[in-house]
């Protein structure tokens, strides 16, 4: 559903065709992005529903939407565990698939939210044995990783990035230990001061 804060009214969101709609993100003109139970979908501002499907992307879905309509989608991807990919409602058409950061990360990205300068931040689990989840800033408009992880962090993953290019994830300040939140951006130096009290 989609509720309106201001008027107080919940928009229920089905065409009867699914046998689920699952929604997680959406945009400042009411277009939202989410999964049917069988791939990702689009939801533009009249409330109709199309299937976002992607031929090298299986179990895809929807994780976020920017102002542009540009869709973040997420799945499994031929040879990676993990493929991410951006869908333009505007055109209908793909990006390319969003790869790996280097030859240590080889089990795909997964991407959690895209801004509308079309950053998007998520992670990639390093090769060896721990694989261990390193944060990445991706922007899609130049195909270049930055590695955000803190330093000396371990399970990293951003969750979400804002206008600004600020963005918030959590992971373990050592390996096996508690987890704890982070903010970073752009130029995020990869310290990080933690205050456990928080």
């Amino acid at each position: 559903f989609l509720f309106n804060i201001s008027t107080s009214v919940y928009t229920y969101i089905d065409d009867n065709s699914m046998t689920s709609v699952n929604l997680y993100d959406l945009n400042d003109s009411d277009q939202l992005t989410g999964y049917n139970g069988s791939t990702a979908i689009y939801v533009d501002s009249n409330n109709n529903i199309s299937e976002i499907t992607h031929p090298d992307i299986s179990s895809a879905y929807g994780v976020a939407i920017n102002d542009s309509g540009q869709v973040l989608i997420v799945g499994e991807g031929s040879g990676m565990d993990n493929a991410s990919v951006v869908w333009s409602s505007g055109t209908g058409t793909f990006g390319n698939i969003i790869s790996t950061p280097d030859s240590d990360h080889q089990n795909g990205f997964t991407g959690y939210d895209i801004n509308n300068s079309e950053q998007i931040v998520g992670y990639s689990s390093l090769n060896e044995s721990s694989g261990q989840a390193r944060a990445f800033l991706y922007d899609n408009s130049t195909s270049v990783f930055t590695d955000v992880t803190p330093v000396d962090w371990y399970g990293v993953i951003p969750k979400a990035i804002n206008e600004n290019g600020q963005f918030v994830g959590d992971g373990n300040i050592y390996q096996g230990g508690p987890s704890h939140v982070f903010y970073g951006c752009e130029n995020f130096s990869g310290t990080v001061n933690i205050n456990d009290n928080a």
